[in-house]
């Protein structure tokens, strides 16, 4: 009995300290699950978690992105010399020229296919050199996915690791807006590359906790 009205206390103190400007609408409904994650139901939105980074991933399936604009047609080109004829050395020109010549919308898209390029003609110094070009574009998407988080998975992989830590960490504070299974992807990959430590078991162990939340979340709903 005093478990649960010290829970029953927790959640009213959590949800009267949630501001109006946090807030704007009525709120249909509010769960608190085990560890420090307050769920908020909106009338007419998905549910939104409180206190922001509690929770690994979205709960709620993300909107599709917008349609994709038709490449230019030097991008065009450049990703035939690549896909299709393997010519990666014209690949690099086109791409660095699409740099040098696009409007800066085109410009994550380019570097990243840049890179791409650069890798698989063994050339991994410019890879990088590029992927941290693309790493520097956070507001920038590439599809559905923010710029920096593909870049910084490619640093890693290419690095054997090195960045491993800070991009673990990263992810476990929610960093990106991400759905579960996209998360849980990056997280099984950059666990293979982190090397055992004091700080990746404590991150580990925090991952452990927020990813209960949802299970328990969704067993009390």
């Amino acid at each position: 009995m005093r478990d649960l009205e010290q829970e029953l206390g927790r959640w009213q103190q959590a949800v009267e300290q949630l501001s109006a400007a946090a807030l704007p609408e009525p709120v249909r409904r509010a769960l608190v699950v085990p560890g420090s994650a307050v769920v908020v139901f909106l009338d007419g939105r998905s549910p939104r978690v409180l206190p922001a980074g509690e929770m690994l991933y979205e709960l709620a399936p993300l909107e599709s992105p917008a349609p994709e604009k038709p490449l230019p047609a030097i991008l065009v080109a450049a990703e035939t010399q690549e896909l299709r004829h393997k010519n990666y050395a014209q690949a690099i020109r086109l791409y660095q020229q699409a740099l040098a010549t696009l409007e800066p919308a085109w410009r994550a898209l380019a570097l990243q296919r840049l890179a791409r390029s650069y890798r698989k003609q063994g050339r991994l110094e410019e890879a990088q050199r590029a992927y941290r070009e693309l790493a520097a574009l956070p507001q920038a998407r590439i599809g559905a996915l923010p710029a920096d988080l593909l870049a910084r998975y490619e640093l890693c992989s290419l690095g054997s690791g090195t960045g491993a830590l800070e991009f673990y960490r990263d992810l476990i504070n929610a960093r990106w807006q991400l759905e579960k299974s996209r998360y849980l992807f990056y997280s099984e990959s950059v666990r293979r590359w982190l090397a055992s430590s004091e700080e990746a078991e404590r991150l580990r162990a925090t991952e452990q906790r927020k990813l209960s939340l949802d299970s328990h979340g969704r067993s009390a709903s």
